[in-house]
């Protein structure tokens, strides 16, 4: 018979695992259409579980007088979100109320699991493998939709942009309504699959694993996303520096000389895959003339060298446009409303109401528009108390990284090796897309699940041995 805190881990391990696919489920731009009824079922249920499931866990915490159960600086942030949208409730409070709800299962749900379980848990297997799966099948039918030239607008009240999929504006968005979160997601598909190379010996799995590697590269080559593309050279860049650093070849003597080659060996490899990546995205240019498809139904193929070639280059950021998309103008009206409220913020579901109201000559002011950056958002929704307390947290998760990676000397068939890249990759996505902190996203599922895993390093009451 199972104890009552076996049963509580088991109960709160599907439940990520449930949470994990209706994140999935809100990612994927065909499963957005299903009946909002439906939606609002299966994500309010989750909510609702979530905050059972934090209920009992600090009840039974304060029966067994473990204060320390919960990560103090998260739970400041928590108390910071609170006031912020008691300080900001004439701009409305059920906003932030949800947010602030989702926060908490993020923190002491999904983080806490991670961290009271982590060094040695089979649901991130099966975390991973979820993961795995879906965007395997996604980056198979959003490559389909580009060879096919398939791609469409649907406008919905719910949302600011139409729900767009498939092969639209020079850049595939496939089944995912932002390119952006997709290929940086891929890029976490991407290294869990290399660890599943390097760990399993099925070569079934392992071909399955390499066909999948590559589906991602060719999904990321075609996205158009600049951010993962930055994000996947970053994360290659740290993986092979330290995969170098530890290298029997290199005199463990000689620390310079360790960390110059390591360098080059880093600087040398993301040369090589952005040629890759380059190759790859020249190479599927061709692909749909090479179908056979008719020059009158794609609109897209330049003819300019009599090549059918589709194009690939963006209208919104090339021939002179503005290159940073409107985040330079974003990120100078978010210290705007840092200034205006320096302290607590304007709270994280109304700091565009607030901005409408005390700053309308502001960027965000005229423009219903996210920060598309987490430090940015922190400071705008939650002020100097609330960046404080995020990255006094944050810094000592960095910390604890860096600490593993130059201690531990074998890493390529190490799963925390690969869940430390994962965090760096959402993390670096994170500086230009709306992510990681105050957003229900995949890739904030992902993150939170991972620094727990990440605390466990340095976690000596972990409870799986």
């Amino acid at each position: 018979m199972l104890k009552p805190n076996s049963t509580l881990k088991n109960i709160k391990g599907i439940y990520i695992l449930y949470f994990e696919l209706i994140l999935i489920f809100r990612t994927i731009g065909p499963l957005i259409l299903m009946p909002n009824l439906l939606d609002k079922l299966f994500f309010v249920s989750s909510g609702l579980i979530g905050l059972t499931i934090i209920f009992i866990d600090a009840i039974d915490s304060i029966k067994k007088s473990n204060q320390k159960k919960f990560d103090i600086w998260l739970i400041l942030f928590i108390a910071i979100m609170l006031i912020s949208s008691l300080v900001n409730i004439k701009y409305g409070l059920a906003g932030n109320l949800k947010l602030i709800m989702w926060q908490a299962i993020y923190f002491f749900v999904i983080f806490q699991y991670g961290k009271d379980y982590g060094k040695k848990d089979k649901i991130f297997d099966y975390f991973f493998v979820i993961l795995i799966i879906f965007w395997f099948f996604s980056a198979i039918i959003s490559l389909w939709m580009f060879f096919t030239q398939f791609g469409v607008k649907i406008p919905m009240d719910n949302r600011y942009y139409p729900l767009r999929m498939g092969f639209l504006g020079n850049r595939l968005f496939g089944v995912f309504p932002d390119p952006n979160f997709g290929a940086t997601i891929s890029v976490v598909v991407i290294l869990l699959s290399v660890y599943y190379i390097k760990t399993n010996s099925n070569r079934t799995f392992t071909l399955f694993n390499s066909l999948n590697i590559l589906l991602q590269l060719m999904f990321i080559s075609l996205s158009g996303s600049r951010t993962a593309l930055i994000v996947l050279l970053t994360v290659t860049a740290v993986g092979m520096f330290f995969v170098s650093y530890h290298s029997k070849k290199i005199d463990s003597q000689k620390l310079f000389l360790r960390w110059i080659l390591s360098i080059i060996s880093s600087l040398l490899t993301i040369a090589v895959l952005y040629l890759i990546i380059d190759a790859l995205k020249t190479g599927l240019s061709y692909i749909p003339s090479l179908l056979q498809m008719k020059e009158a139904s794609l609109p897209t193929i330049d003819t300019k060298n009599n090549l059918n070639k589709v194009n690939l280059d963006r209208p919104d950021v090339s021939n002179g446009g503005d290159i940073s998309n409107l985040r330079f103008s974003l990120w100078s009206s978010a210290v705007e409303i840092f200034k205006s409220s320096w302290l607590v913020g304007a709270s994280a579901a109304n700091y565009i109401p607030y901005a409408h109201d005390v700053l309308p000559d502001s960027f965000i002011g005229q423009n219903t528009l996210t920060t598309h950056n987490f430090v940015f958002l922190i400071m705008a929704s939650t002020g100097a108390s609330g960046l404080l307390v995020f990255f006094i947290f944050f810094v000592n998760k960095i910390y604890i990284s860096l600490k593993y990676l130059f201690g531990k000397s074998s890493l390529m068939q190490d799963m925390n090796f690969y869940v430390i890249l994962s965090v760096l990759a959402i993390t670096i996505s994170a500086l230009f897309i709306t992510e990681l902190v105050l957003v229900s996203t995949i890739g904030a599922v992902v993150i939170w699940f991972f620094l727990g895993k990440i605390t466990s390093l340095e976690n000596k009451d972990s409870l799986s041995k």
